[in-house]
């Protein structure tokens, strides 16, 4: 079984690799875990999680707020900056075609602070 089992695993890492199985070391296999078979289950449950919640308005709302959530520490820096910063930000988001969230929107928004 043991045998097997090892066998199933470097079939799953050549597969995941996209490499003939003979290509695969007999020692890649560690302590009852493949993480990178793990890892590409992973990613492709999330590819599949996404394209399933754009689906559907609530899903996309969802995605929009995982968007807002990964950038929310460059939004604080944004809201934080001084105006040129600002401006630049702005400009090369129009160049690149992104719509601003409202969030960012507002942090535009917001005066720098100045040194008194």
């Amino acid at each position: 079984m043991e045998r097997r089992k090892k066998r199933l695993q470097k079939e799953m890492s050549a597969k995941v690799r996209g490499v003939p199985i003979e290509e695969i070391e007999d020692n890649f296999y560690c302590c009852g875990r493949n993480s990178e078979v793990d890892s590409a289950v992973t990613k492709r449950q999330s590819l599949h999680e996404e394209e399933l919640l754009a689906q559907n308005q609530l899903g996309q709302q969802i995605l929009r707020l995982r968007a807002e959530r990964d950038n929310l520490l460059d939004t604080v820096w944004l809201a934080t900056s001084p105006k040129q910063i600002k401006d630049l930000w702005a400009r090369a988001a129009e160049l690149l075609g992104d719509q601003p969230t409202q969030l960012e929107r507002d942090a535009l928004a917001i005066p720098p602070v100045t040194d008194e």
